[in-house]
């Protein structure tokens, strides 16, 4: 029972970013560009949770691991420039 409760909490994470992403997607023209890098990580976040949910059901581990690992970098350095981004606006 607890793995189902688990289980189902993991695909409300995975799942939860699509209503702001339909949202930023629908004013994207009209947002600032500061918004529109948002946006795109948002886009990318989603991919690796979505991919991670793809290789959990094909039992692949270690194309996750190197998915995440990835990941791990890629927002490690996209939150630091975004923040120098934000700092000299």
């Amino acid at each position: 029972m607890e793995q189902e409760w688990v289980f189902n909490l993991q695909l409300i994470s995975t799942f939860s970013v699509l209503f702001p992403l339909f949202i930023g997607l629908l004013y994207f023209q009209e947002i600032g560009s500061v918004f529109r890098y948002f946006i795109g990580f948002m886009i990318v976040g989603f991919l690796v949770d979505f991919a991670g949910w793809i290789f959990y059901i094909t039992e692949n581990g270690e194309a996750n691991h190197v998915v995440r690992f990835a990941y791990s970098i890629f927002e490690t350095v996209f939150l630091l420039w975004y923040l120098v981004h934000l700092s000299s606006h």
